[in-house]
């Protein structure tokens, strides 16, 4: 019986995936206010009352995506801390590549999806709370990489954790906001590798490391 439930919640977590995932597509082709419920659940092989009973509106699919980045960024934290071909990266490389990594997941979706949820975070003040919660698992791995730039006497005496994680979280979104705005007219990677390069030098204990 607990396998039979088991079974019906890994079936029902994949279908809400794969609602998501096809409204994502839909929004990268036809723009997320053209594109329809109906089209969602037509895509996802799914019936109408499949997809509300995963989600309440196309809104909600944002929540969603949200959450399932931080689960991204906490197996890419993980694969970081674990996986021996980044055990050579000090504590400040390791922030540079989880920067660059959620900056490239965020607009994995497309900048029609981004510009969307970025709009939506904004004006729903749940949202909005859920986003800036330091419990949540991107601060939680941001305020441990950070503090490992301490502990290694890489990071300035002046500034304090806090701050360093306020900043970098400031940037990550000024990043993909100016990429919204220019309609992804550059190559986001190397475009956010050159500006987290130039934040991460001015941090530096030490200058020449």
């Amino acid at each position: 019986m607990q396998k039979k439930s088991y079974k019906r919640q890994i079936q029902a977590q994949n279908t809400k995936e794969r609602i998501k995932d096809c409204a994502i597509e839909l929004f990268q082709e036809k723009g997320y206010y053209n594109t329809t419920v109906e089209e969602i659940a037509e895509r996802a092989k799914s019936s109408i009352g499949g997809f509300y009973y995963h989600f309440k509106s196309k809104d909600e699919i944002m929540i969603f995506s949200m959450q399932v980045l931080d689960n991204k960024y906490t197996e890419f934290f993980n694969k970081i801390l674990t996986d021996p071909k980044f055990s050579h990266l000090n504590a400040i490389e390791k922030i540079k590549a989880v920067m660059i990594y959620i900056v490239k997941q965020i607009c994995s979706g497309g900048q029609e999806f981004a510009r969307v949820s970025y709009s939506y975070f904004i004006r729903d003040e749940e949202t909005r709370i859920m986003m800036v919660n330091h419990e949540r698992k991107y601060f939680k791995i941001m305020e441990y990489l950070i503090n490992k730039g301490k502990e290694e006497d890489l990071i300035q005496d002046n500034l304090a954790a806090k701050d360093v994680l306020d900043y970098i979280t400031i940037l990550i979104r000024g990043i993909v906001v100016d990429w919204c705005v220019n309609r992804n007219s550059y190559n986001i990677e190397v475009m956010c590798s050159s500006i987290i390069d130039l934040f991460l030098f001015g941090i530096l204990k030490n200058k020449e490391q």
